[in-house]
C-alpha cells in the first residue's frame, strides 16, 4: 500500500525545504519542494506540474477543476 504524502507548512524562511530532504530521507520517501514547482507560473501549470510528480491524482485533479 502507498504511501500517504506528508506536507510541511510554515512561513517563508522557516526551513521547509532545508527540513525536507532531510525528513524524506530519513523515512525512505521522496522529497518534492513545491516552491521549485510553483515559481511564477498558472494554476494550470501548477496542477499540471503537481500530477506529473505524483502529489495529486488525476481524480483529484478532475474533481477540482469541475
Amino acid at each position: 500500500m502507498g504511501h500517504s504524502p506528508i506536507s510541511l507548512v510554515g512561513m517563508m524562511g522557516a526551513g521547509k525545504s532545508a527540513l525536507g530532504p532531510q525528513l524524506a530521507a530519513r523515512l525512505a520517501r521522496r522529497f518534492v519542494d513545491t516552491d521549485r514547482l510553483t515559481a511564477p507560473v498558472t494554476v494550470d501549470e501548477i496542477s499540471r506540474r503537481l500530477f506529473a510528480a505524483g502529489v495529486c491524482d488525476r481524480a483529484t485533479e478532475k474533481e477540482e477543476s469541475s
